[in-house]
C-alpha cells in the first residue's frame, strides 16, 4: 500500500512511518513548527530519510494535494499512483499551552483537518486513520469507554479540538475512517513537554520537579511500540468506521512513575507537589475492549517502558554514562 502520514516527523508519526515502511510505501508531511524542540524533529527526519522515507516540509494548509495524492501527472519527486491510506497525526498538542493560545488549535487542528478531509474526498482516498485523544472522554466514569456516546465539555481547547475532529470525520464522505484516542504515549524520541521526558531531564539536571494534583494524579501510560501495533492493525482493518481507545489499560500514579525514573537513574528527585493546571483531568484509564476484538494486545508494562526510555535518553543526550 501507499501510505501518507501527516506529522511524520512527530513522535508517533516517526515510529509509525519506520514500522510501516517495512511492508509499505510510506511518505509524509511535516511543518517542523516550534511547539517543542525542533532539533528532535530534525533528528527524526534524518532517520526517516536514511530509510528512504520522503518528508515533505510544508503545512497541511499550504501543501498542493494534487501533487501529493495525485495521478500519473504528479510531479516526479512524489511517488506515482494513488494513496491507499492516510494517517493524520499532525496537530498542536499540549493541553496547558492550548489554554493560552486557543486560536492556534482552531487553525492547526480543526481548519487543517478539514482541508485534509476535503482533499481525501477529492482524490477518493479509501481509508483515513486520525489521531484523537483520551481527553474527549473526560467526565465519564472510569475506565473510559470508546463506545460511550455521552460527551462533556473538555477542559482545554486541545481536547475540544480533537472532539471536533471526530465530528468532522463522521460527517465526511470518506468510506472508512478510524479515530484513535491515544492515552499518554511515551517512549524513545518522545516529546520533551511530556511528563516522563521532562521528569527525566530535570532529575538529571538537578532541577525541582512538580507533580500536579498534589501527587494524586493518575495516567494510563501507553508505550510507543504498543501504539504502533494498534495503528498497524487499523491500517489493515476492514471493519466499518469506528473510534478506538489506544491505551495500555492501567491507571498509574504519576508519583509512582517518578519513583521508577529515580530507580533507573540512580538519583533522587527534588519533588514539589502542586495543584496543577485547570486543563488537567485527575485520572485517565482506557477501556480497550473494542480494539482488542481486532487483535490488539499491549505488551510493554510501564516499568519496562520507562527503563527503555531512560536508556534512550541517556544515550541520545549523553547526560550520563
Amino acid at each position: 500500500m501507499r501510505i501518507f502520514i501527516t506529522g511524520i516527523s512527530g513522535f508517533i508519526g516517526y515510529h509509525t512511518a519506520i514500522a510501516l515502511s517495512k511492508e509499505h510505501s510510506v511518505f509524509g508531511i511535516d511543518d517542523f513548527n516550534d511547539s517543542y524542540d525542533v532539533d528532535l524533529k530534525r533528528e527524526r527526519q534524518k532517520l526517516l530519510q536514511d530509510q528512504g522515507i520522503e518528508v515533505i516540509e510544508k503545512t497541511i494548509m499550504d501543501v498542493d494535494f494534487y501533487e501529493v495524492f495525485g495521478s500519473q501527472r504528479a510531479v516526479p519527486r512524489i511517488i506515482g499512483g494513488s494513496v491507499d491510506v492516510v494517517i493524520h497525526l499532525a496537530a498542536y498538542a499540549n493541553v496547558r499551552r492550548s489554554l493560552e493560545e486557543p486560536f492556534d488549535y482552531i487553525i492547526n487542528n480543526i481548519a487543517a483537518t478539514q482541508r485534509l478531509i476535503d482533499s481525501c474526498e477529492t482524490f477518493n482516498v479509501p481509508k483515513v486513520l486520525y489521531a484523537s485523544t483520551s481527553c474527549v472522554m473526560e467526565g465519564q466514569e472510569l475506565p473510559w469507554k470508546d463506545t460511550t456516546q455521552e460527551h462533556y465539555h473538555s477542559r482545554s481547547p486541545y481536547g475540544w479540538s480533537k472532539y471536533v475532529n471526530e465530528c468532522q470525520f463522521k460527517s465526511s464522505k470518506i468510506p472508512n475512517h478510524y479515530g484513535m484516542r491515544f492515552f499518554t504515549v511515551y517512549g524513545p524520541y518522545g516529546r520533551p513537554d511530556m511528563a516522563i521526558h521532562s521528569f527525566t531531564r530535570d532529575i538529571i539536571e538537578g532541577n525541582k520537579i512538580q507533580i500536579y494534583g498534589n501527587g494524586k494524579m493518575k495516567r494510563d501510560f501507553t508505550y510507543i511500540d504498543d501504539v504502533v501495533s494498534a495503528v498497524n492493525i487499523l491500517v489493515n482493518n476492514e471493519e466499518k468506521s469506528n473510534i478506538y481507545n489506544i491505551a495500555y489499560s492501567k491507571s498509574v500514579y504519576v508519583s509512582e512513575v517518578v519513583s521508577i525514573i529515580e530507580e533507573n537513574l540512580g538519583t533522587k528527585a527534588d519533588i514539589e507537589l502542586v495543584e496543577g493546571s485547570p486543563a488537567d483531568v485527575p485520572s485517565t484509564w482506557g477501556d480497550i475492549s473494542t480494539i482488542r476484538e481486532l487483535g490488539y494486545k499491549p505488551k510493554v508494562h510501564y516499568t519496562r517502558g520507562i527503563e527503555n526510555f531512560v536508556n534512550w535518553y541517556k544515550q541520545y543526550y549523553g547526560k550520563l554514562n
